[in-house]
């Protein structure tokens, strides 16, 4: 199951790419664990409760350019998954902007 504070972040592609990936029982255990660490980021960038250097480190992983090479970079997942790296930094864009606009409207 997909948490609910991800769906704000990812579109409908991505959400049968997670589907399809949770419900395979053939995966590796390193692919198995490529797909929790991409999870487990998004979950902390929607999520916005999380303390300062956690968000920071996120958001420079997502954000950044990797390691090249490095099975665990965010380019390196998301095309183990055939999840186009680009789009998800959009949708994550775009996630970012409403929730900054959400968070001046409370504050007006």
């Amino acid at each position: 199951m997909i948490p609910a504070e991800l769906f704000w972040i990812i579109d409908s592609t991505i959400t049968a790419t997670f589907d399809r990936v949770r419900l395979d029982t053939n995966l590796s255990p390193e692919k198995r664990l490529q797909f929790a660490v991409l999870k487990d980021a998004l979950w902390t960038f929607a999520e916005r409760r999380k303390r300062h250097a956690v968000q920071k480190n996120v958001r420079k992983w997502i954000f950044g350019e990797g390691i090249p090479g490095w099975p665990f970079s965010f380019e390196s997942i998301c095309e183990v998954f055939d999840i186009s790296a680009s789009h998800l930094r959009n949708l994550c864009r775009e996630y970012d902007a409403k929730a900054n606009r959400q968070k001046h409207k409370r504050a007006a």
